[in-house]
């Protein structure tokens, strides 16, 4: 297991030609989502309104890795937090860049929770629901992590 937070891309990467003192480090925030799949529906979260990033989007359920945590334990840290479940299994499926509205870039680690504990609620969201149609996910990478775990267990 990886462990993992922030990474920082070192100042010897940067462009020879720009002044370095001008240059300013990118930063690329580690992000876990959680695919929970029953009949042939998984589960979206709608951010809340006053989010500062993705405001109202309906998106998988997830959030930041910690320093020193592993994606595993971030992973079952934001579950509990977010939907209240204790997750007994999980596979990674697929890693994604993508920028937030608010202009954090993230590499998110979607994963296939297989299986969880626990009645679902929403305790950080506006709510959370089950749903049919990928289209309605507000980011493409989310679409595409779903699209092919509904491919792999056969459900599309």
């Amino acid at each position: 297991m990886t462990k993992t937070g922030i990474d920082v891309l070192p100042a010897e990467w940067a462009n020879e030609n720009v002044d370095r003192d001008r240059t300013h480090r990118r930063t690329i925030a580690d992000c876990v989502d959680g695919i929970l799949v029953r009949r042939k529906k998984f589960l979206v979260e709608k951010r809340r309104d006053d989010e500062d990033a993705n405001p109202g989007l309906i998106e998988i359920p997830g959030g930041h890795v910690n320093p020193d945590e592993t994606l595993e334990d971030a992973l079952r840290r934001e579950m509990k937090e977010e939907l209240g479940i204790d997750v007994e299994k999980a596979k990674l499926v697929q890693k994604s860049l993508y920028t937030a509205s608010n202009g954090e870039k993230q590499k998110i680690h979607y994963f296939h929770v297989e299986k969880w504990n626990g009645r679902i609620r929403s305790t950080e969201a506006e709510r959370v629901y089950w749903e049919s149609e990928i289209s309605n996910l507000g980011i493409i990478p989310d679409r595409r992590a779903v699209r092919k775990v509904m491919t792999v267990q056969n459900l599309r």
